[in-house]
Protein backbone atom coordinates (compact mmCIF):
# COMPACT_ATOMS: atom_id res chain seq x y z
CA UNK A 1 0.00 0.00 0.00
CA UNK A 2 0.87 3.29 -0.15
CA UNK A 3 2.55 3.45 3.61
CA UNK A 4 4.57 0.54 2.62
CA UNK A 5 5.97 2.16 -0.56
CA UNK A 6 6.35 5.47 1.55
CA UNK A 7 8.51 3.31 4.04
CA UNK A 8 10.61 1.40 1.46
CA UNK A 9 11.40 4.85 -0.30
CA UNK A 10 12.69 6.49 2.80
CA UNK A 11 14.70 3.20 3.75
CA UNK A 12 16.10 3.46 0.52
CA UNK A 13 16.93 7.09 0.57
CA UNK A 14 18.73 7.10 3.80
CA UNK A 15 20.88 3.93 2.96
CA UNK A 16 22.14 5.56 0.16
CA UNK A 17 22.77 8.89 2.45
CA UNK A 18 24.68 6.36 5.19
CA UNK A 19 26.62 5.18 2.05
CA UNK A 20 27.54 8.89 1.19
CA UNK A 21 28.43 10.01 4.93
CA UNK A 22 30.58 6.44 5.47
CA UNK A 23 32.57 7.49 1.86
CA UNK A 24 33.08 10.39 3.71
CA UNK A 25 34.20 9.38 6.58
CA UNK A 26 36.74 7.15 4.64
CA UNK A 27 37.75 9.76 2.65
CA UNK A 28 38.40 12.29 5.57
CA UNK A 29 39.99 9.42 7.38
CA UNK A 30 42.20 8.76 4.67
CA UNK A 31 43.23 12.40 4.20
CA UNK A 32 44.15 12.49 7.79
CA UNK A 33 46.31 9.17 7.51
CA UNK A 34 47.80 10.61 4.02
CA UNK A 35 48.87 13.63 5.62
CA UNK A 36 50.26 12.25 8.33
CA UNK A 37 53.07 10.34 6.79
CA UNK A 38 53.96 12.95 4.46
CA UNK A 39 57.21 13.47 6.29
CA UNK A 40 60.06 11.93 7.31
CA UNK A 41 60.27 14.28 10.75
CA UNK A 42 57.72 12.07 12.44
CA UNK A 43 59.40 9.95 13.16
CA UNK A 44 62.04 11.24 14.12
CA UNK A 45 63.11 10.96 18.31
CA UNK A 46 61.93 13.70 20.09
CA UNK A 47 58.72 14.37 17.85
CA UNK A 48 55.35 13.42 19.41
CA UNK A 49 53.37 13.95 16.53
CA UNK A 50 51.73 17.00 14.88
CA UNK A 51 50.00 20.24 16.85
CA UNK A 52 46.51 19.66 15.54
CA UNK A 53 46.58 16.25 17.26
CA UNK A 54 47.54 17.54 20.42
CA UNK A 55 44.67 19.95 20.77
CA UNK A 56 41.16 19.13 21.74
CA UNK A 57 38.73 22.20 20.47
CA UNK A 58 35.03 23.05 21.85
CA UNK A 59 33.43 22.23 18.72
CA UNK A 60 32.14 25.21 16.33
CA UNK A 61 35.52 26.90 17.53
CA UNK A 62 38.00 24.58 14.83
CA UNK A 63 38.08 26.42 11.78
CA UNK A 64 38.91 29.79 14.19
CA UNK A 65 41.79 28.01 15.46
CA UNK A 66 43.20 26.82 12.81
CA UNK A 67 43.26 29.54 11.03
CA UNK A 68 45.00 31.25 14.40
CA UNK A 69 47.67 29.25 13.93
CA UNK A 70 48.24 29.39 10.57
CA UNK A 71 50.37 26.72 9.41
CA UNK A 72 51.62 26.13 12.56
CA UNK A 73 48.52 23.98 12.81
CA UNK A 74 50.13 21.11 10.68
CA UNK A 75 53.32 21.53 12.32
CA UNK A 76 55.32 19.17 14.20
CA UNK A 77 55.29 18.87 18.11
CA UNK A 78 58.64 17.92 19.97
CA UNK A 79 58.83 17.53 23.27
CA UNK A 80 61.88 20.29 24.20
CA UNK A 81 64.29 22.82 22.95
CA UNK A 82 67.03 19.96 22.49
CA UNK A 83 64.34 17.87 20.77
CA UNK A 84 64.00 20.14 18.01
CA UNK A 85 68.17 21.28 17.92
CA UNK A 86 68.09 17.20 17.42
CA UNK A 87 65.89 17.23 14.59
CA UNK A 88 67.20 20.54 12.59
CA UNK A 89 70.71 19.00 12.77
CA UNK A 90 69.70 15.54 10.99
CA UNK A 91 67.26 17.44 8.58
CA UNK A 92 70.77 19.80 7.54
CA UNK A 93 70.86 19.07 4.03
CA UNK A 94 67.11 17.48 4.28
CA UNK A 95 64.96 19.37 1.17
CA UNK A 96 61.74 21.00 2.55
CA UNK A 97 61.02 23.11 5.62
CA UNK A 98 59.50 21.87 8.45
CA UNK A 99 58.19 24.10 10.97
CA UNK A 100 58.51 22.74 14.60
CA UNK A 101 56.40 23.49 18.28
CA UNK A 102 58.38 22.97 21.33
CA UNK A 103 55.44 21.49 23.42
CA UNK A 104 56.86 22.44 26.49
CA UNK A 105 56.02 26.35 27.35
CA UNK A 106 54.37 28.64 29.35
CA UNK A 107 51.16 30.19 28.94
CA UNK A 108 49.69 33.01 30.37
CA UNK A 109 46.18 33.74 31.78
CA UNK A 110 44.50 36.08 29.03
CA UNK A 111 42.68 39.08 30.07
CA UNK A 112 39.02 39.84 29.61
CA UNK A 113 38.14 41.70 26.58
CA UNK A 114 34.38 42.92 26.10
CA UNK A 115 32.85 40.71 23.46
CA UNK A 116 35.34 38.67 23.04
CA UNK A 117 36.13 34.44 24.46
CA UNK A 118 40.00 34.07 24.82
CA UNK A 119 41.11 31.72 22.67
CA UNK A 120 42.30 29.45 25.57
CA UNK A 121 38.96 28.71 26.84
CA UNK A 122 37.89 26.69 23.55
CA UNK A 123 41.19 24.69 23.72
CA UNK A 124 43.69 22.05 25.57
CA UNK A 125 46.39 21.09 24.81
CA UNK A 126 50.28 21.34 25.81
CA UNK A 127 51.42 24.49 27.18
CA UNK A 128 53.58 25.60 24.54
CA UNK A 129 50.84 25.46 22.09
CA UNK A 130 48.65 27.04 24.52
CA UNK A 131 51.34 29.81 24.81
CA UNK A 132 50.63 30.32 20.62
CA UNK A 133 47.34 31.37 21.13
CA UNK A 134 47.50 33.52 24.70
CA UNK A 135 47.19 36.64 22.81
CA UNK A 136 44.41 35.41 20.51
CA UNK A 137 40.50 35.97 21.14
CA UNK A 138 37.42 34.82 18.94
CA UNK A 139 34.56 36.84 18.13
CA UNK A 140 31.20 35.84 17.62
CA UNK A 141 30.65 37.61 14.17
CA UNK A 142 32.45 40.67 12.10
CA UNK A 143 29.86 42.75 13.70
CA UNK A 144 31.42 42.06 17.00
CA UNK A 145 35.21 42.54 15.95
CA UNK A 146 33.92 46.19 14.54
CA UNK A 147 32.39 47.40 17.99
CA UNK A 148 35.71 45.51 19.77
CA UNK A 149 37.77 47.73 17.30
CA UNK A 150 35.31 50.90 17.55
CA UNK A 151 35.67 50.68 21.26
CA UNK A 152 39.19 50.61 21.27
CA UNK A 153 39.27 48.44 23.51
CA UNK A 154 41.34 45.72 21.71
CA UNK A 155 45.34 45.61 23.08
CA UNK A 156 48.34 45.52 21.30
CA UNK A 157 49.81 42.39 20.30
CA UNK A 158 45.80 40.62 20.29
CA UNK A 159 44.62 38.70 17.16
CA UNK A 160 41.03 38.35 16.81
CA UNK A 161 39.68 35.65 14.71
CA UNK A 162 35.94 34.72 13.97
CA UNK A 163 34.21 31.09 13.30
CA UNK A 164 34.59 31.55 9.78
CA UNK A 165 38.18 31.57 9.59
CA UNK A 166 38.89 35.76 9.10
CA UNK A 167 41.55 36.84 11.30
CA UNK A 168 42.76 39.91 12.14
CA UNK A 169 45.98 41.36 13.68
CA UNK A 170 46.84 44.82 15.14
CA UNK A 171 48.93 45.33 11.41
CA UNK A 172 47.25 41.87 8.86
CA UNK A 173 44.13 40.45 8.11
CA UNK A 174 43.72 37.34 6.31
CA UNK A 175 40.13 36.73 4.60
CA UNK A 176 38.86 35.08 1.75
CA UNK A 177 38.62 31.18 1.23
CA UNK A 178 40.55 28.66 -1.39
CA UNK A 179 43.07 28.00 2.19
CA UNK A 180 43.13 24.31 2.44
CA UNK A 181 41.86 22.30 5.33
CA UNK A 182 44.24 21.87 8.68
CA UNK A 183 44.63 18.56 9.97
CA UNK A 184 42.47 20.64 13.14
CA UNK A 185 40.07 21.04 10.91
CA UNK A 186 40.15 17.40 8.77
CA UNK A 187 39.50 15.97 12.88
CA UNK A 188 36.78 17.86 13.20
CA UNK A 189 34.37 17.48 10.11
CA UNK A 190 35.74 13.83 10.22
CA UNK A 191 34.24 13.97 14.05
CA UNK A 192 31.17 15.51 13.07
CA UNK A 193 30.26 13.34 9.73
CA UNK A 194 30.79 10.56 11.91
CA UNK A 195 28.32 11.54 14.36
CA UNK A 196 25.64 12.18 12.15
CA UNK A 197 26.41 8.74 10.39
CA UNK A 198 26.14 7.16 13.77
CA UNK A 199 23.03 9.04 14.40
CA UNK A 200 21.74 8.26 10.79
CA UNK A 201 22.37 4.50 11.19
CA UNK A 202 20.29 4.40 14.37
CA UNK A 203 17.57 6.04 12.89
CA UNK A 204 17.65 3.71 9.95
CA UNK A 205 17.79 0.76 12.28
CA UNK A 206 14.81 1.86 14.14
CA UNK A 207 12.50 2.47 11.32
CA UNK A 208 13.67 -0.77 9.80
CA UNK A 209 12.70 -2.66 12.83
CA UNK A 210 9.57 -0.77 12.71
CA UNK A 211 8.57 -1.74 9.61
CA UNK A 212 9.80 -5.58 9.66
CA UNK A 213 7.41 -5.21 12.63
CA UNK A 214 4.27 -3.68 11.01
CA UNK A 215 5.31 -6.47 8.18
CA UNK A 216 5.02 -9.12 10.55
CA UNK A 217 2.10 -7.69 11.83
CA UNK A 218 0.20 -7.36 8.44
CA UNK A 219 1.36 -10.93 7.90
CA UNK A 220 -0.53 -12.45 11.62
CA UNK A 221 -3.20 -9.78 10.51
CA UNK A 222 -3.38 -11.65 7.11
CA UNK A 223 -2.84 -15.40 8.12
CA UNK A 224 -6.35 -14.11 10.79
CA UNK A 225 -8.41 -13.14 8.30
CA UNK A 226 -8.01 -16.27 6.17
CA UNK A 227 -8.43 -18.63 9.14
CA UNK A 228 -11.53 -16.39 10.05
CA UNK A 229 -12.70 -16.78 6.84
CA UNK A 230 -12.32 -20.61 6.78
CA UNK A 231 -14.16 -20.58 10.05
CA UNK A 232 -16.90 -18.63 8.36
CA UNK A 233 -17.19 -20.80 5.40
CA UNK A 234 -17.52 -24.00 7.34
CA UNK A 235 -20.03 -21.79 9.10
CA UNK A 236 -21.76 -21.22 6.22
CA UNK A 237 -21.56 -24.89 5.56
CA UNK A 238 -22.60 -26.45 8.70
CA UNK A 239 -25.56 -24.26 8.97
CA UNK A 240 -26.38 -24.99 5.35
CA UNK A 241 -26.54 -28.54 6.56
CA UNK A 242 -28.43 -28.17 9.61
CA UNK A 243 -30.80 -26.32 7.41
CA UNK A 244 -31.59 -29.28 5.29
CA UNK A 245 -31.83 -31.96 8.41
CA UNK A 246 -34.19 -29.42 10.02
CA UNK A 247 -36.10 -29.34 6.55
CA UNK A 248 -36.07 -33.07 6.96
CA UNK A 249 -37.29 -33.65 10.26
CA UNK A 250 -40.60 -31.04 9.46
CA UNK A 251 -41.19 -32.89 6.65
CA UNK A 252 -41.28 -36.05 8.45
CA UNK A 253 -43.39 -34.42 11.32
CA UNK A 254 -45.92 -33.15 8.38
CA UNK A 255 -46.03 -36.17 7.33
CA UNK A 256 -46.48 -37.72 10.77
CA UNK A 257 -49.52 -35.56 11.26
CA UNK A 258 -51.00 -36.24 8.18
CA UNK A 259 -51.17 -39.86 9.25
CA UNK A 260 -51.80 -39.43 12.65
CA UNK A 261 -54.79 -37.12 10.80
CA UNK A 262 -55.49 -39.80 8.66
CA UNK A 263 -56.01 -42.80 10.95
CA UNK A 264 -58.02 -40.79 13.39
CA UNK A 265 -60.66 -40.48 10.54
CA UNK A 266 -60.03 -43.97 9.79
CA UNK A 267 -60.71 -44.82 13.47
CA UNK A 268 -63.91 -42.73 13.57
CA UNK A 269 -65.43 -44.22 10.19
CA UNK A 270 -64.56 -47.81 11.64
CA UNK A 271 -66.13 -46.66 15.13
CA UNK A 272 -69.27 -45.56 13.19
CA UNK A 273 -69.45 -48.89 11.33
CA UNK A 274 -69.46 -50.69 14.53
CA UNK A 275 -72.33 -48.97 16.33
CA UNK A 276 -74.11 -49.52 12.95
CA UNK A 277 -73.51 -52.94 12.75
CA UNK A 278 -74.72 -53.17 16.70
CA UNK A 279 -78.23 -51.10 16.04
CA UNK A 280 -79.06 -53.77 13.11
CA UNK A 281 -78.51 -56.96 15.37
Amino acid sequence: DANETQTRNTLHAMEREREALAAKVSALDLALRTDGEGSDVGSMPGVTGSVSDSLTVTKGFETAIARALGSLADAHLVGSKKDALSVVSKRASAEGRVELVIAQGNSSQPAEIAGLTPALSVVTGPSGVLALLASTYVAEDLAAVETAWGAGTIPPGVTVVTPEGDVFGEHVIRTGSGEAQSRLELAAERDSTKSALDTLSTELERIRFDAEQAQGAKVSAAEAVKTALADLRQADASRAEFGEQVSRVRASLDAAHQETTRLGEALERAEAALVTAAEQH
